[in-house]
C-alpha cells in the first residue's frame, strides 16, 4: 500500500536498513535521534538498538553512597519535579493510575523499589572532601571548560543551546541531589563511581 505523503519516510527503511541517518528523511532521522536521546531501547526491544548503545541511566550499584533515600523516592515518584529536563520517564501519577486507591499502591511500590535498591547497593566511600568554593568562579569554569558540551545549566542556556548536545543530565539542582563529597570526587575522577 502507498503511504500518505506525511508518512512516506516510513518506507525508507525497506531499502536503507542498517543506516543510522538517511539523507532527506528528516522526520525519520528525528525519530531515531529521539530514541537515542531518551534511551527508549532500554525498556522497549527495538531491532538494531541496544546491543552497542550506552545505557541511558546511571548505575544504581552504589546509589546509597551518592544520594539520599528520600530524594531517590521523590525522583522515582516524579522525575520532572526535580529536573524539568529529565529524560527518565514518569511511571506514576499518570492518568491511568491517579485514583486515590492507585496512588496508595503506587506509593507502596516506590517505597518497595527504594528499599530493594538500597538493600542491593554496594558499599561506597568518596575519596575527596567537599570544601566550599566561589559560585561565580564555578559558573565561569562551567562555561569555559566544556561542561556545556554535554550538560545543560539553567542560566547558561544561551551558551549550551549552541551545542544542543545534552548527552548528560542537566546540572541545575545537582547540589540538592548528590552528597557533596561524592560530587567533588566525581569531578576529580569521574570513573571512580562506575569503573
Amino acid at each position: 500500500p502507498m503511504f500518505k505523503l506525511s508518512q512516506t519516510e516510513a518506507g525508507c527503511v525497506k531499502c536503507h536498513s542498517g543506516v543510522e541517518l538517511i539523507k532527506g528523511a528528516t522526520v525519520l532521522n528525528e525519530g531515531r535521534m529521539g530514541i537515542e536521546k531518551y534511551g527508549c531501547y532500554a525498556c522497549h526491544k527495538i531491532a538494531g538498538w541496544g546491543e552497542n548503545k550506552r545505557k541511558p541511566g546511571p548505575s544504581l550499584l552504589k546509589i546509597a553512597g551518592k544520594v539520599d533515600k528520600d530524594w531517590f523516592k521523590s525522583w522515582v515518584w516524579e522525575p520532572r519535579s526535580f529536573n524539568k529536563h529529565s529524560k527518565m520517564p514518569a511511571f506514576f501519577r499518570q492518568s491511568n493510575n491517579s485514583t486515590p486507591e492507585f496512588v496508595r499502591y503506587n506509593m507502596a511500590e516506590v517505597n518497595a523499589i527504594a528499599e530493594y535498591v538500597w538493600d542491593k547497593s554496594k558499599p561506597y566511600s568518596p575519596t575527596e572532601k567537599f570544601v566550599a568554593g566561589n559560585a561565580d568562579n564555578g559558573k565561569k569554569i562551567i562555561s569555559e571548560v566544556g561542561c556545556l558540551g554535554c550538560h545543560g545549566v539553567d542560566g547558561l542556556e544561551d551558551q549550551s543551546n549552541k551545542v544542543k548536545a545534552y548527552a548528560g543530565p542537566w546540572l541545575t539542582g545537582l547540589g540538592s541531589k548528590v552528597q557533596p563529597d561524592w560530587l567533588v570526587t566525581w569531578l576529580k575522577k569521574p570513573s571512580h563511581y562506575q569503573e
